[in-house]
């Protein structure tokens, strides 16, 4: 993981409140960088503090935190996203004929002292197969709203990876091949029903997807969520 002194501030990228980042030898996008919005603390007042009230000296939280890009699967290791990308594209390509999806989902776990996340990246041949990676990253013990948004928020920042270009690029793969398609899915980890507490923010997370020009799915059919990812986060 390369140090924030590192990042190229000049070239980076804003994509909402994350900023890709590259190694500095290959030009690589290896990791991101999350910006925390800062939190102003005021410092106490002691018994011999000459400030004013309304000149208080303020401090600020630290204001990132950095995440590596790095997906595995049985077979492979330490896959960039660009990696990942080109996986992708050389199993459309072995059989272009059918309907594909492509898919991403992530699901969570609450541990005692930390939260793990893990985030599935899936393409499906339909009925001959898929191939797919994640990437598990472990954060602070968090409450079920801002547990399911920051599920949604990884699913949507890796999404945003896969831009018009690289459709395009995988669409060019099968536009010879009458009837064969391609859909892009983002699976949330959420359902409706009364009995489920996650559906209060069903509408929410849903539109956060659309924004992103993907298709959102809930359960029961978010499986990259709600069962790939889902089996990693029991993993610690």
């Amino acid at each position: 993981m390369l140090a924030l002194a590192e990042y190229n501030k000049k070239e980076r990228k804003m994509k909402g409140d994350y900023f890709p980042y590259t190694d500095q030898r290959n030009g690589k996008i290896i990791g991101t960088v999350i910006r925390i919005h800062p939190k102003e603390v005021r410092k106490k007042e002691t018994k011999n503090s000459n400030m004013n009230v309304g000149d208080k000296k303020m401090k600020q939280a630290k204001p990132f935190i950095i995440h590596d890009f790095s997906f595995q699967n049985t077979s492979e290791k330490s896959m960039t996203l660009e990696e990942v990308f080109q996986r992708v594209l050389r199993f459309m390509s072995i059989d272009p004929h059918g309907e594909f999806r492509f898919m991403i989902g992530t699901d969570s776990q609450v541990y005692r002292n930390h939260t793990t996340f893990v985030t599935g990246i899936v393409i499906q041949r339909m009925g001959k197969g898929v191939w797919a990676c994640y990437r598990k990253v472990k954060d602070r013990k968090m409450e079920l709203k801002e547990k399911i948004t920051t599920e949604t928020n990884l699913t949507g920042h890796i999404a945003s990876y896969f831009d018009d270009d690289k459709e395009q690029q995988m669409m060019e793969i099968i536009a010879n091949y009458p009837g064969a398609s391609l859909t892009k899915e983002c699976h949330l980890d959420i359902g409706q029903g009364s009995k489920n507490k996650t559906s209060i923010y069903v509408s929410e997370m849903m539109n956060v997807i659309h924004s992103i020009g993907y298709q959102p799915k809930i359960k029961p059919y978010s499986f990259v969520a709600s069962h790939y990812a889902n089996y990693y986060t029991k993993l610690g």
